[in-house]
């Protein structure tokens, strides 16, 4: 699944380990999560058509969300997110990965759960992740 080849990426870059520790969850994070964390998912894939059929490749969107205390601290985390993924392209996950590009960033922010007023640092971005299927 593409989904571990973002996962490999996110995990394996030293500025975000040394923000994020190991803290990136699929989907969302666990309740109680010690911020900073990164959040992710795949939100959209298509798969381009030609006359002879599917050509082997997939254009998939993500939305990556960076969580800290403050919101400087959502854009730091965010910023090394861009650093790492941004027109990456390689094996990862055993997946040929073509091309990944930032499509857009948006600067957020969240309330606690618990009902108090503290609010959370968020920045939301999304990606579009050009692949080979694999075969197998």
């Amino acid at each position: 699944m593409i989904e571990h080849a973002i996962f490999d990426l996110l995990k394996s870059d030293t500025g975000i380990k040394s923000l994020a520790s190991s803290r990136i969850y699929p989907l969302v994070a666990p309740q109680g999560s010690a911020k900073p964390y990164v959040t992710y998912q795949k939100v959209a894939a298509t798969r381009p058509l030609h006359l002879g059929g599917h050509n082997g490749q997939v254009r998939a969107v993500f939305r990556v969300d960076s969580w800290a205390q403050s919101s400087d601290g959502a854009r730091s985390l965010a910023d090394v997110v861009r650093v790492v993924l941004d027109h990456y392209s390689g094996e990862a996950k055993n997946h040929a990965i073509e091309r990944i590009f930032l499509d857009g960033e948006l600067d957020n922010w969240e309330f606690a759960i618990d009902g108090s007023e503290v609010i959370y640092g968020r920045v939301t971005q999304t990606w579009v992740v050009w692949y080979a299927e694999s075969t197998n």
